[in-house]
């Protein structure tokens, strides 16, 4: 176990030289990758390391360090990063309310929601929308 762990850890430090994010998910576990597929498609639900911990049979303490090693972000990071990026998308292709894009897209709370968009994107869904109104025309 010990030796595997130190393998890990030498192959993890190599990767993290290798400037090609293409080589790095060839070395990728294949649960992280799993793990990146689910928040992808699943972003809507419900998600905390302890359920990755569950779902998937390994620390939560070890998903979050090699998944942050593997794509350089804390998984709860990524999924809400995704889902900020759905949430602009269905800002611009729809008509839904602010409140309705915010539980579609997992944030539940609508002031959490517009909270994070601003603090990512510098300005609320509803500035965001009329900004890019355009583009929906």
């Amino acid at each position: 176990m010990q030796q595997l762990f130190l393998t890990t850890s030498l192959m993890t430090e190599a990767l993290s030289l290798c400037p090609d994010a293409a080589s790095q998910e060839a070395f990728c576990p294949s649960y992280l990758l799993a793990i990146r597929r689910m928040l992808d498609e699943e972003y809507a639900l419900p998600c905390s390391l302890d359920l990755l911990e569950k779902r998937f049979r390994v620390s939560k303490y070890r998903i979050a360090r090699e998944f942050s090693q593997y794509f350089h972000q804390a998984p709860i990071s990524y999924l809400n990063q995704r889902r900020l990026e759905a949430a602009k998308n269905l800002l611009i292709t729809t008509d839904n309310k602010i409140h309705e894009i915010s539980q579609k897209t997992g944030f539940g709370n609508p002031n959490l929601f517009i909270r994070s968009f601003k603090k990512e994107f510098g300005v609320t869904p509803q500035i965001y929308r009329k900004e890019n109104s355009k583009i929906r025309l």
